[in-house]
């Protein structure tokens, strides 16, 4: 395999983004790709036809490694109750006294968790190849133990993955759940870097907009951190490097 390692984390609601606009039929992020609901995305997994545009045609199917669940049914009802989980929320009332209510988390909560992990290995090649195929697959498989473990170290659940093999590149997709919380920010490294900025902040006298300074910088930390793990524990054996020639400012041969 020749090719930098890539990982990278996704969380989901039962709501997604609004529209921006009656135009829109559906949200989009900053960098202006479409908002997937937490249903929408195992859509997309399972390779429902309406959501498999992009797929190449006469490949297998999506290869399930399963966890807490072996199927798509399955893993949509166990997404559907966590989105329902409902949490203890206190109010304040008029007399100083605070009063404790129950209510569902909000639809737009993060409800699953969803990494990918894809390696530079082209599925044409690994599918004609039974000694490309067979070392891809340890790799992908010891990169979902490696992500299983820490997120039920963080408290979650994991679902099960799905390994792809219909597009260019061979990639596995991680998901998670937390059926306790509902919300699974805590199992995005950082989401939860970022939110520890937030709560440690409160009752200082620090403004808003250096709250979400710090919390962006604890983010990037997270994250960092989280490729560094995956370098270490999974791709540095497998021969990939963690960054890619324009990071390590690789110069050419024969240049000053």
């Amino acid at each position: 395999m020749e090719g930098p390692q890539f990982a990278h984390i996704e969380t989901y609601s039962a709501k997604g983004r609004s529209a921006a606009s009656p135009d829109e039929s559906f949200g989009k992020r900053k960098n202006g790709q479409k908002a997937w609901t937490a249903q929408e995305i195992i859509d997309e997994l399972e390779r429902l036809e309406h959501a498999s545009q992009h797929v190449i045609p006469g490949r297998p199917g999506p290869e399930i490694i399963p966890g807490d669940v072996d199927n798509f049914i399955d893993l949509r009802k166990a997404q559907r109750r966590a989105a329902a989980v409902k949490t203890t929320v206190s109010y304040a009332q008029p007399d100083g006294s605070v009063m404790l209510r129950e209510r569902k988390i909000r639809s737009d909560t993060a409800s699953i968790y969803a990494s990918v992990v894809s390696l530079p290995v082209r599925t044409e090649e690994a599918l004609s190849d039974p000694v490309v195929r067979a070392r891809a697959v340890k790799v992908l498989r010891k990169a979902i133990k490696h992500d299983r473990e820490r997120i039920e170290k963080d408290g979650g659940r994991f679902m099960m993955a799905v390994v792809h093999w219909d597009e260019e590149f061979l990639h596995a997709h991680i998901t998670a759940l937390d059926p306790v919380r509902g919300s699974v920010k805590h199992l995005h490294p950082g989401h939860a870097a970022k939110g520890r900025v937030s709560m440690e902040a409160e009752g200082r006298k620090i403004s808003k907009d250096q709250v979400n300074k710090l919390g962006n910088i604890a983010y990037c930390d997270a994250m960092r951190g989280w490729q560094d793990d995956f370098y270490a524990a999974v791709f540095k054996d497998a021969g990939l490097p963690r960054y890619g020639p324009r990071r390590e400012r690789i110069v050419p041969h024969g240049m000053v």
